[in-house]
């Protein structure tokens, strides 16, 4: 079952009614969800993946398409607790992919190489789906940019297990995949950050299956947060949608102002 949850934004202090008064705040906003497990008993979802058309995460909100009228949409960000550790995958002789475990595969699932069992950890992470057909006007948006800023420092990327599978087992010479986050407060370009997750080009065979930190101050003080995938596959099959990634751990320096006249 898809159910449209918000979850209230964390009220910072009280506000003084009197004149001239008013608070200042600064704090750091360290997002890793597995407070979020509720959400998952509330909208009743079994396998494991809860997608809706945004959530919230203190002053933060993660933005998909789908939607009533359209519930196949699926551009922007799911929660998940799917792991598939790749080790685990290509465990089968000579290192080959277990038959049994490939038909538990799932875009939603990350190449965790934790100890985790397949499709059954605990942790809440992100997973991000750039759908050609419909993706949201904004990925992330800071909901309180008229009296603050919010400045993101850190956060954590990964592979789903087909992205890596597809690496491990079909990728070629000039094949490569890379997030790109872009950084805006309104209309104009705050800053930007790549993160390369796997490079086969220049004789390199580099993939991401752990989770990887990656420092994104580069953005700057952002009003929203978009992102998109650069990435060529040229031996995917005709129909497989390699375009998801995960991400966890999001954190950012906040700061609010606000005083009354």
């Amino acid at each position: 079952m898809k159910k449209l949850i918000f979850m209230s934004l964390v009220a910072m202090m009280a506000v003084s009614c009197f004149k001239n008064t008013g608070y200042e705040a600064s704090y750091t906003l360290f997002a890793d969800f597995s407070d979020m497990e509720s959400m998952f008993t509330e909208a009743q979802a079994t396998d494991s993946v809860l997608v809706m058309n945004y959530f919230g995460y203190g002053p933060v909100t993660f933005f998909n398409t789908i939607s009533e009228d359209n519930p196949e949409a699926d551009g922007g960000w799911a929660l998940s607790r799917k792991r598939m550790p790749v080790d685990v995958l290509f465990r089968g002789e000579g290192g080959a992919v277990d038959s049994e475990l490939d038909a538990l595969l799932s875009p939603y699932a990350v190449s965790d190489t934790t100890d985790a069992m397949p499709n059954r950890g605990k942790e809440i992470f992100l997973v991000f789906h750039e759908d050609p057909d419909s993706m949201p006007e904004h990925d992330i948006r800071f909901e309180q940019s008229a009296i603050g800023t919010c400045s993101p420092t850190f956060a954590f990327f990964n592979t789903t297990i087909e992205v890596a599978k597809y690496f491990r087992t079909k990728a070629v010479e000039g094949d490569y995949f890379t997030v790109n986050l872009t950084g805006y407060s309104g209309n104009s370009e705050t800053g930007s950050v790549q993160v390369a997750l796997a490079d086969w080009r220049a004789g390199k065979k580099e993939l991401v299956t752990d989770w990887k930190s990656v420092e994104i101050s580069d953005l700057g003080s952002v009003q929203y947060i978009d992102f998109s995938i650069d990435a060529k596959l040229s031996a995917a099959s005709a129909g497989e949608d390699l375009m998801y990634f995960c991400m966890d751990n999001f954190v950012a320096s906040v700061y609010i102002s606000q005083y009354n006249d």
